[in-house]
């Protein structure tokens, strides 16, 4: 899907290149209708989701006031009966904005990707008269559907920003009626939403960056510069003033010089003399502390995304729970792949061998995970000086993942393992009787090979291993990696 959507970029970026650079560009050179099509339908299905995840909280929320309502004491319960009322009309306003077909609030908040696109398709639609009308006309249909994003991202914000007011005022009201665990539930909801919404941002971004390259070339272009300053989503939240670059406004700012001299007052440190290039005591007392402030708003960059505050909003909901990052995950992100391995040495009735695994499993939560898998096993030879291979066996497996403390897991699984030696697949004996059964149980050690992968370390125990014939060796020990 992602690559996809990459392509797409592509091709939406030649076209525009092509335009700028030549506005006679013969159609052949453009790409098709489909391609535009197809882009329009990626923006569309982005806000449906969105509109659809904004409705389910509020709907959610408001299931959760009312319960709340019937289960409020008779008595000294005004000041919170007339809050919850209050609250249905401003989630039945919210809900109708949601379904909305034709929202074209304008965003009130920067997101580099989506202003990116926005911009290109106006500039693009400025030169209408190059485009033949095929393109215009999808063109114009990208347009509508990105002003529609933008009002589905801002009617999203407005949402965050009522549930998170409601939150607040639940809480001041409820919290002495012994409503902890409603409220905690409620602060659940507004948190992962919170956390949805800045995914969906990031998603915008993410695809910007895909195409960072071919917006470089674009940038250098005056016509456009000049248009994204008058148009962009920066101009419309913080418009210059017409005389931005005058004398005038100009007036009373320090140069450079001045600031150095300054600086070389307050610390007794000598200034740049003459302004020659060298930095001075004073030009380098300013670069290490700018160095060490870069420093520490890195620190602070880090805590921040930790706990995903990262959208430009300083009214962030602080979870009152230990937020779980699979909540927010749709089903393939919560996926898990992962190949493991085993060997054993040379026995009187078997050879030495290796058992490879492969495994796919879901993330329950944070701290637990679950799945299924397949091994083959290879036969290497009796010794060194004999080594002859094999296959000596396949395998069926399950298993669970439950953390324990740190980077420690418990874990445990079922399997079956067919322990023959055979030529090619027809001669599997298709009997249940002849697989082995094994039950697990141990420990894994988990370990950060990567940003997205996992190294694995397991000591598991048999607990079936004298019941296989011949006995098998009950510790196993594995290696392995998950992505």
């Amino acid at each position: 899907m992602k690559l996809l959507f990459k392509k797409r970029m592509v091709l939406f970026f030649a076209l525009y290149c092509n335009l700028a650079a030549s506005p006679g560009a013969a159609a052949q050179d453009l790409p098709g209708n489909g391609d535009l099509k197809k882009l329009q339908a990626s923006y569309q299905s982005l806000g449906n989701d969105l509109d659809q995840q904004s409705l389910h909280l509020l709907e959610n929320l408001r299931d959760k006031e009312s319960r709340l309502q019937k289960k409020l004491p008779g008595r000294d319960s005004t000041g919170a009966r007339e809050l919850l009322a209050q609250g249905e009309t401003a989630y039945s306003r919210l809900a109708a904005r949601l379904k909305s077909p034709a929202d074209k609030t304008p965003l009130k908040e920067y997101i580099p990707g989506l202003d990116s696109m926005h911009t290109a398709v106006g500039f693009l639609l400025a030169k209408g008269s190059a485009l033949p009308a095929g393109q215009l006309q999808q063109l114009q249909g990208l347009s509508s559907q990105l002003q529609q994003l933008e009002g589905k991202v801002q009617a999203a914000n407005e949402v965050q920003d009522f549930v998170r007011q409601r939150e607040q005022l639940l809480k001041a009201q409820l919290s002495r009626y012994g409503f902890d665990k409603e409220l905690t539930g409620i602060n659940k909801q507004v948190y992962y939403y919170q956390q949805r919404l800045l995914q969906y941002k990031s998603a915008l971004n993410d695809r910007e960056k895909a195409k960072e390259m071919l917006l470089a070339g674009v940038s250098q272009l005056p016509a456009f510069q000049r248009y994204m300053q008058k148009y962009g989503i920066l101009a419309r939240l913080c418009p210059a003033p017409a005389d931005a670059a005058s004398e005038k406004t100009l007036a009373g700012l320090q140069t450079s010089d001045q600031v150095r001299q300054a600086i070389g007052r307050v610390t007794g440190m000598q200034a740049d003399q003459g302004g020659q290039g060298g930095q001075g005591n004073a030009g380098q007392y300013l670069e290490q502390q700018v160095q060490a402030a870069e420093g520490e708003l890195d620190k602070l960059k880090g805590k921040l995304n930790q706990l995903g505050a990262t959208s430009g909003s300083t009214n962030m909901t602080m979870p009152n729970f230990q937020p779980d990052g699979q909540k927010t995950k749709k089903f393939l992100q919560r996926l898990e792949f992962g190949w493991n391995l085993q060997s054993q040495g040379a026995r009187t009735l078997l050879p030495a061998a290796t058992d490879f695994g492969l495994s796919l499993g879901y993330r329950l939560s944070d701290k637990a995970s679950l799945g299924i898998g397949g091994s083959y096993r290879l036969g290497w030879g009796s010794s060194i000086s004999h080594i002859r291979l094999s296959n000596q066996g396949l395998g069926i497996r399950s298993y669970v993942d439950i953390k324990a403390k740190g980077s420690i897991w418990i874990s445990g699984g079922l399997e079956g393992n067919y322990y023959q030696d055979f030529q090619n697949l027809r001669q599997l004996d298709p009997r249940i009787a002849a697989w082995q059964k094994s039950a697990l149980l141990g420990i894994t050690k988990k370990y950060q090979l990567s940003r997205h992968k996992e190294g694995r370390m397991q000591l598991l125990y048999d607990f079936l291993a004298g019941q296989q014939t011949p006995h098998a060796q009950p510790l196993q020990f594995r290696v392995g990696c998950s992505l």
